[in-house]
């Protein structure tokens, strides 16, 4: 510590904070079994939590390959259920399915399209700010933007740890956040309610709505799946209002 982190600190943030090594190694060694207890009570609670970290984050990535594979046997699992249907309801079954395919390839589309627009964004701002493997990082992070905020946080950590070891200083750590903060701005209000939301046939006001109430709802999962939700809504509604519109309540029949 005293060879390694007190110079990094000393050089990192020098400038805008006067740092004592001297007081900072009495201090340590005035405290160090205080600091020995405090590490041995709290081990175990840091592990568990880095263990339910290490839960979440393998969890993140999971769902995208468990999609990939419900996909793959969408068709498949449509058929048979489809067989099962009464034969008075089939054709109803048939035209439901069928927009509901539609619309869900739709959804999938806009969000591809959603991905490469935010990998731009971020590895040509980062490539603006002078970070040599931003757009890398940029990339990873538009790729990644299909589970909420996974992109935004895995690029930002990402690109943080590289403009420390290539700029050593605050202005291109916070250059760097200044890209995420727009980025992240931008694809939350304006890229996907316009590029998605026109897709599916809802407006930006009613994406954003549904990401923020299937969050609310449902958590990080209903953050996720808010829009393949909405959408589905939005198909159902549809055929119930052409129902309506045909049934004798509304023809005064």
């Amino acid at each position: 510590m005293q060879n390694t982190l007190l110079p990094w600190l000393k050089n990192t943030i020098g400038g805008y904070v006067e740092i004592d090594q001297a007081s900072i190694i009495a201090w340590l060694q005035a405290h160090t079994g205080e600091l020995s207890n405090a590490l041995k009570a709290w081990f175990p609670v840091l592990m568990r939590q880095g263990g339910n970290i290490v839960s979440s984050i393998g969890n993140l990535l999971l769902l995208p390959l468990l999609l990939y594979y419900f996909l793959l046997d969408w068709q498949r699992w449509s058929c048979g259920i489809a067989k099962l249907v009464p034969r008075r309801f089939a054709g109803a079954y048939t035209r439901i399915t069928g927009n509901l395919n539609e619309v869900l390839g739709e959804f999938l589309r806009g969000q591809l399209l959603v991905m490469l627009i935010m990998g731009l964004v971020y590895g040509l701002g980062l490539v603006l700010v002078g970070l040599d493997s931003g757009f890398a990082i940029g990339m990873l992070a538009g790729i990644l933007v299909f589970v909420p905020y996974l992109g935004a946080f895995t690029g930002l950590l990402l690109a943080t740890v590289a403009a420390l070891l290539q700029f050593g200083s605050w202005n291109g750590i916070l250059s760097v956040w200044a890209v995420f903060a727009v980025g992240q701005f931008l694809e939350s209000f304006f890229i996907t309610p316009k590029i998605v939301g026109d897709r599916i046939g809802l407006s930006p006001f009613w994406v954003i709505f549904s990401l923020m109430a299937f969050g609310q709802l449902m958590g990080f999962v209903g953050m996720l799946a808010g829009l393949p939700l909405a959408a589905v809504t939005l198909v159902l509604l549809r055929e119930g209002v052409q129902k309506y519109f045909a049934g004798s309540f509304y023809r005064g029949r």
